[in-house]
């Protein structure tokens, strides 16, 4: 695997990225107490269910086809009927937050904030995660790390600026976040128009507006949007649940845990996946070549995030210390649960590349039912026993778990699969010398020594990984 000067930029930028968020789950902790940290955790719950089930999959299709709808001239006009989608998809979330909130979800937020801000979330943020990707697509590798890195930067200063302002209220820290990407948003499609492509036609835009096209999109679409509606029911709907039975207090502390999780992993995810993407598309047109790569691929990858499980498991309360505020760190144990949470939930995501890459996506269905039905049920019948904080994290890793292996059953039978089980004990043989950081417990209260700790053995983390990066060369 060979690193060029544009993916460097890239990297550098998601590692920048990385540093942004710590920093806002640092600062959002330092402000918020548990209860306004839940009441944003469920907001986000709220516009997870639509980013993920409404958006996710017509923005699959739209990055499936933006380089030969570019080339066509016709980019421009389909983002403008992507607008109008957006904007009836915004309207419609007013119904169902006004019915969440009859339904006493989200109770003790102001009404007029939870509607408003989540529309706004759903049409700025849309087009944000839209329109500077696709400048990326396209090309515009500093221009996208730019435009991503002031997102994340304007909204970590107004989170902070409308707080000191307005109160120590979640909704003013989420609105923070959509103003910043509305702003940056706006600005890029500014840029786009002018640097890409400008030959807006009005009329042959409604022309793309008919059964024939709507039947493509849904053709591809339907499927991945049932899939990852159950994504979410198994990987979010549980900030509904325990705000409806438990209360925004517990949700507060169990989301801060699952967020430190949710960052550190899907950092990690990342940055990996912008590595070796390139790599898997290029083979997927041959069969037999794209089942060798994507063997690979997952020999490779599920041990380095099952190392990354272990690193943070065992380090846990050092990285709590470090990235929140002293009354959250308690959370650690949420973060141990929600790390292998994370392992399961992302080598799910590895193997579901081969239902995109080979046009199968409603193999997806099955594998993301099975896991949601086990979480929602498994959550909910949890908040009724006085062992919640115990059996709701555990829910969710047995719903991970075994959405894990049905999925890895699934794209077994679409590309043959040649997992080295052999892989994992060599990480656990190197992982070893880890479990000396158990012998500094009793200094992990203090910020400097759990710097110090985490440092020397994340080096030694950094080492097994260059080990493991080595043994994958053979990826090209």
């Amino acid at each position: 695997m060979k690193i060029n000067s544009e993916l460097s930029i890239l990297i550098v930028g998601r590692v920048l990225q990385i540093l942004i968020a710590l920093i806002s789950i640092k600062v959002a902790t330092k402000l918020l107490d548990a209860s306004e940290l839940g009441n944003l955790y469920l907001i986000l719950s709220i516009v997870g269910f639509f980013s993920l089930f409404l958006v996710n999959p017509i923005g699959q299709y739209i990055n499936r086809k933006t380089h030969q709808w570019h080339e066509e001239a016709n980019l421009i006009n389909v983002l403008y009927v992507f607008n109008i989608y957006i904007i009836a998809l915004s309207i419609f979330s007013i119904f169902i937050t006004y019915t969440l909130y009859n339904l006493s979800i989200g109770n003790n937020i102001d009404l007029t904030y939870f509607i408003c801000f989540i529309v706004l979330f759903i049409y700025f943020t849309t087009w944000n995660q839209t329109i500077i990707p696709m400048i990326n697509m396209l090309g515009g590798r500093v221009t996208f790390v730019l435009f991503t890195l002031s997102s994340q930067l304007l909204f970590l200063a107004l989170a902070y600026l409308l707080i000191n302002i307005f109160g120590a209220f979640g909704v003013f820290w989420f609105l923070g976040q959509v103003i910043a990407f509305g702003i940056v948003a706006i600005i890029a499609i500014i840029f786009f128009i002018k640097q890409i492509q400008n030959n807006f036609d009005f009329t042959l835009a409604h022309k793309m507006i008919n059964i024939e096209n709507l039947k493509e999109v849904l053709k591809f679409s339907a499927p991945l949007s049932i899939g990852v509606l159950f994504f979410w029911v198994q990987t979010q709907s549980y900030g509904i649940i325990i705000e409806k039975y438990i209360g925004s207090e517990f949700l507060g502390y169990f989301g801060v845990g699952m967020a430190i999780a949710l960052a550190i992993s899907s950092a990690f995810e990342t940055v990996i996946m912008q590595y070796l993407y390139p790599q898997m598309y290029k083979s997927m047109k041959d069969e037999n070549k794209f089942s060798i790569m994507m063997s690979n691929i997952l020999n490779l990858i599920i041990p380095i995030y099952f190392l990354l499980a272990i690193f943070v498991s065992i380090f846990a309360v050092y990285i709590m210390t470090i990235l929140v505020d002293i009354k959250y760190y308690d959370s650690y144990i949420y973060t141990v649960f929600g790390v292998w949470i994370s392992f399961f939930r992302m080598s799910s995501n590895m193997l579901a590349n081969i239902a995109h890459a080979t046009l199968k996506t409603k193999e997806l269905i099955y594998p993301y039912i099975t896991g949601g039905i086990i979480a929602v049920i498994g959550v909910t019948l949890s908040t009724n026993s006085e062992h919640y904080k115990l059996y709701i994290p555990l829910s969710l890793l047995l719903a991970g778990i075994i959405s894990f292996v049905f999925m890895y059953i699934k794209m077994n039978r679409l590309v043959g699969i040649d997992l080295n089980i052999k892989n994992v004990f060599l990480i656990i043989l190197y992982s070893t010398p880890l479990l000396l950081g158990f012998l500094f417990y009793n200094y992990s209260n203090n910020i400097f020594y759990s710097f110090f700790v985490v440092g020397i053995f994340g080096l030694y983390f950094l080492y097994i990984l260059y080990m493991l990066i080595k043994k994958g060369e053979k990826i090209e």
